[in-house]
């Protein structure tokens, strides 16, 4: 019975140990499309943005991280003779993992470098297409309290879509909580 207590003692220390170095957070913001939508009498390739995030830090300055980013969509329209303008809509998604590195240079003040991959989704009139893409970003955070940050941050990514490549940008600001 001792054995049981002590090792489920310990299970409870190391649980709580290791969730002391989980966080989590959101951000909303600026996402840009770019890519070519000349001959277009319409192109608006910004619109609203979010992500949502975790990770777990090995140490005070390095992470792995799960993301989900969602970068709204590009609006455009494409003459066609007979039948005026047609418009469409291209959606952005994509799921990615990688680590970050934090390095804290002022009072509550830290900078962060994101580098990982990403599953980025677009989908355009009922036809959509998946690629796997490189991810990366910089951010900056300033720490309200000990747990609870928040975040300026940009983040950028592509995908290919009918055999054009679509670079991604999104400027966000969020909150980070840290457990």
């Amino acid at each position: 019975m001792k054995k049981i207590a002590l090792g489920l003692t310990a299970f409870a220390l190391s649980a709580a140990a290791l969730a002391q170095n989980i966080y989590v957070g959101g951000a909303v913001g600026q996402a840009h499309y770019d890519f070519d939508c000349a001959g277009s009498p319409s192109c608006d390739k910004n619109d609203t943005g979010g992500k949502v995030f975790g990770g777990y830090k090995f140490t005070p300055n390095i992470a792995v991280e799960a993301s989900y980013a969602n970068f709204g969509k590009a609006k455009f329209g494409v003459p066609i003779p007979g039948f005026g303008v047609v418009t469409g809509d291209l959606k952005g998604e994509g799921f990615g993992a990688g680590v970050a590195f934090f390095a804290p240079f002022a009072n509550d003040f830290s900078g962060v470098a994101r580098l990982g991959v990403a599953s980025n989704k677009f989908k355009l009139s009922g036809q959509s297409e998946t690629s796997t893409e490189a991810t990366y970003g910089l951010g900056l955070s300033y720490n309200v309290t000990k747990q609870v940050s928040l975040d300026l941050a940009w983040d950028g990514t592509r995908g290919k879509f009918q055999g054009e490549t679509v670079k991604l940008n999104m400027f966000t600001l969020g909150a980070t909580y840290s457990f």
